[in-house]
């Protein structure tokens, strides 16, 4: 639920920084892909995300704020 709520409120952000933009449409469509599709969901896919790509995104929003 945490990743549905992550890709919906990355989608409210407007930003022209590239990397966000790419994170920005992965984290929808992950949401999308969960809300709509949740029985068929990849938990390796889910456990990838958690564990390797939540950091990065974060220290992006981070960094894009400090801006």
């Amino acid at each position: 639920m945490c990743l549905m709520q992550i890709g919906e409120k990355l989608n409210k952000i407007e930003t022209t920084n590239k990397n966000l933009l790419e994170a920005k449409r992965g984290a929808y469509n992950t949401r999308n892909f969960i809300a709509h599709d949740y029985e068929g969901v990849n938990l390796a896919l889910i456990e990838n995300i958690v564990r390797n790509l939540l950091k990065p995104l974060k220290d992006e929003i981070i960094e894009i704020i400090n801006e």
